[in-house]
């Protein structure tokens, strides 16, 4: 995950889009300290943003889930 040079690539120059899917794929392996290890990471608001609101609606759905 080298830095990126190009003041105009569509990819975050700290790799935070690439944390982010290596950390999808953890959360797909029921890795989920090391996926929140590497969301830890991220500096990225916008990316920051985007998994505070898919992990929130999870965390309803998994409360709901639990009162049964």
């Amino acid at each position: 995950m080298k830095q990126l040079e190009h003041p105009y690539s569509l990819l975050h120059p700290r790799s935070d889009h690439v944390t982010r899917l290596i950390g999808e794929i953890f959360m797909a392996a029921g890795q989920y300290k090391r996926a929140f290890h590497l969301y830890s990471l991220i500096s990225d608001e916008r990316i920051l943003q985007d998994l505070r609101e898919r992990l929130g609606g999870l965390q309803e759905e998994i409360a709901a889930f639990l009162e049964g």
